[in-house]
């Protein structure tokens, strides 16, 4: 059964609450985590309930785990560059072809990943680099 939008958040955040609090705590939490198909999971918790919930689950009924988390991420790009076409008028699609990319690395991550990084700050450095690099790419 598919919880509320609120309880999600508040089982996400650990039940802290007010906007300053949530988001200094989804920020900590989020790039704290030990990998990156973790850090998804806290970032954004409305995204990450209509992207459960409303893609990926219905995707993953009829397609195997690796081709739904890349589905549910190249329409998760796809939406915030429609948000780009309507305040420009004009998209270039370079925002679904990073998260394409960061797709493919949620997926490809525990094949190549043997390490398990302890330290929190580095943890930070990891997933912030996993961020950033594949923006340079599709720049």
């Amino acid at each position: 059964m598919r919880p509320s939008l609120s309880s999600y958040i508040d089982r996400k955040l650990d039940g802290v609450k007010g906007e300053i609090p949530q988001l200094v705590h989804m920020l900590k939490k989020s790039f704290s985590t030990p990998n990156f198909r973790s850090f998804w999971t806290v970032w954004n918790p409305i995204y990450s309930y209509v992207l459960t919930y409303y893609v990926y689950k219905p995707v993953r009924k009829v397609l195997p785990r690796p081709l739904s988390v890349l589905v549910t991420f190249v329409v998760n790009g796809l939406f915030h560059d429609f948000m780009v076409y309507l305040v420009l008028g004009h998209t270039t699609f370079k925002i679904a072809q990073l998260f394409l990319i960061y797709g493919l690395l949620v997926i490809v991550e525990p094949l190549i990943k043997k390490m398990n990084i302890k330290n929190k700050m580095m943890r930070v450095v990891y997933n912030l680099s996993l961020l950033i690099l594949p923006i340079l790419v599709v720049l």
